[in-house]
């Protein structure tokens, strides 16, 4: 059995759930014919009500839990993104698998360059009076959130001031709009 690398108490980052607190590590028995494991038992910090049960010995779910990064580290994400742009995609189905693997790592900067990259078609595609497809749209949504509620975490500060804070540091015009 692996050694939990994780307290109760404790507050993480966990992939697309973004940042939870665990709440409990306990033995559960999921199916009548499993043995008994420890599971962390993680509560969403967006929604008390949801929790999300982690087998503490599969590192392939645990790898996906990390604390939260520091103010150093976004600010450092932010100054780096802005360097290298990611390129559209027009292909659909290889951009959706690039996003899913984006969105699936959680935040990082590859997630940011995620949300640029189609904040930016979507204006563009804005301009020509059309919309973005509703799989890209719902990407950009479900990222925003993630990456908004991490760094509203890390430096205390409510959702809505994230995007003026990450377009000034990153020397972007804020209109008002997310991310």
């Amino acid at each position: 059995m692996n050694e939990m690398q994780f307290k109760k108490g404790q507050i993480l980052s966990y992939g697309t759930n973004g940042i939870c607190i665990v709440d409990d590590i306990k033995t559960l028995k999921i199916t009548l014919d499993s043995k008994p494991e420890p599971y962390y038992i993680l509560k969403l910090k967006r929604d008390a009500q949801s929790t999300v049960s982690v087998p503490v010995a599969n590192t392939m779910l645990t790898s996906k839990m990390r604390e939260p990064m520091s103010k150093d580290q976004i600010n450092t994400m932010l100054h780096s993104a802005k360097e290298r742009r990611m390129v559209w995609t027009s292909d659909r189905r290889s951009r959706n698998d690039r996003f899913r693997e984006i969105m699936v790592d959680g935040v990082s900067t590859d997630l940011l360059r995620m949300i640029m990259c189609i904040y930016e078609r979507k204006n563009k595609l804005y301009k020509e009076g059309k919309k973005l497809p509703v799989t890209d749209a719902n990407t950009l949504k479900n990222a925003v959130r993630l990456f908004e509620e991490e760094v509203a975490y890390v430096f205390e500060m409510p959702e809505e001031d994230v995007a003026p804070y990450v377009k000034k540091t990153m020397g972007i015009r804020y209109d008002g709009h997310t991310i």
